[in-house]
């Protein structure tokens, strides 16, 4: 089949067809004239549709560039992003890491001290029994011997104090002088007299061991508590 093409007329006032710039197909290989006037001053009408096609496929290859661009730009966002993500969960890791070896390390700590503190007090304990033991058996022995026990002038039992019952060495009649027990009496608060502010409550059934007196006051000495637990204390420290 013959491609055709498109013409128009130039041949102005002598054709209709080229005032009114109408246009007019001829097969290729046909007579190459106009079909009104019979004039060969034709021009063929090139068609826009290449130009259009032209435009289209600019303006396709443009929005795949600026496609590709943004995709390049998020997946680089992205990335910084999930880097950022995962430096963060890595950091919050350390961090969990490190809160749980001090939590560790001061439990290790706290039940060490616990422990410390409990043998101390058992070592006080049955250091404090054993001199007890040893003012009754000189006080059965001078029983025995038909002799009126005399207290040691430097030693007291079951003497009060402020916090209960003392019974240990003493110092013109007051405790003092070296290590002594107290057996709690009522409830106190022991003011330690520190940056913290702390105090020590303790109550009947209490008991402190290797009670330090100075000046007639208590100043540092190791609690057992009823239930079993135990604590060292110095005042001012």
């Amino acid at each position: 089949m013959a491609k055709i093409k498109k013409y128009r007329c130039l041949n102005f006032g002598n054709c209709e067809k080229a005032g009114k710039k109408e246009q007019f197909e001829i097969p290729e290989g046909g007579e190459m004239k106009c079909p009104e006037c019979g004039s060969e001053m034709i021009q063929e009408v090139k068609s826009s549709n290449g130009m259009m096609i032209a435009i289209i496929v600019a303006a396709v290859v443009a929005l795949a560039v600026a496609a590709v661009a943004l995709l390049r730009s998020s997946d680089k966002e992205e990335k910084v992003q999930e880097e950022e993500t995962t430096e963060i969960v890595e950091e919050a890791t350390v961090a969990a890491e490190d809160s749980v070896q001090a939590a560790e390390a001061a439990a290790r700590q706290a039940k060490e001290d616990s422990i410390a503190a409990a043998a101390a007090a058992a070592a006080a304990e049955a250091e404090a029994k054993a001199k007890e033991d040893s003012i009754k058996a000189a006080e059965e022995a001078a029983k025995a011997n038909g002799k009126k026990p005399v207290a040691p002038s430097n030693y007291l039992t079951n003497a009060r104090c402020e916090y209960g019952l003392y019974t240990g060495p003493a110092v013109n009649g007051k405790p003092g002088g070296g290590l002594g027990t107290i057996k709690v009496q009522g409830s106190h608060s022991i003011n330690l007299n520190n940056a913290r502010k702390e105090t020590i409550d303790i109550t009947t059934g209490d008991t402190i061991l290797n009670a330090k007196f100075a000046d007639g006051r208590l100043v540092s000495g190791l609690v057992k508590f009823a239930n079993g637990q135990a604590r060292q204390f110095n005042v001012g420290v």
